[in-house]
């Protein structure tokens, strides 16, 4: 059985601001295509839950890749998978969230 999705609102808000980002700096294609596998992603992520890899900093998160710079963090809960945040993987890895 699939999960419901649910978005945190520091999610919501990073997800905003990469589309901003890239459709300002590239084009409003480059932010739907981004926001085009986003969706995909969290579908398949929605069958299968477990598919992330664990985060190092907190073994109740999982992040998978969205793109070659963008990690999704999320947590499963029950029927539930909450998207927690986005993070630019070209940020020291230290600065990661989870």
């Amino acid at each position: 059985m699939a999960k419901v999705i649910f978005w945190n609102r520091r999610a919501l808000n990073k997800f905003e601001s990469i589309l901003i980002y890239l459709e300002e700096t590239f084009s409003e294609k480059t932010a739907e295509n981004f926001a085009r596998v986003v969706h995909q992603k969290l579908i398949i992520l929605s069958k299968n839950p477990e598919m992330g890899r664990l985060s190092q900093k907190d073994l109740s998160v999982r992040y998978i890749s969205i793109s070659k710079y963008n990690l999704l963090y999320y947590r499963i809960r029950e029927n539930k998978l909450v998207v927690l945040t986005f993070f630019d993987t070209r940020q020291a890895p230290g600065k990661r969230p989870y």
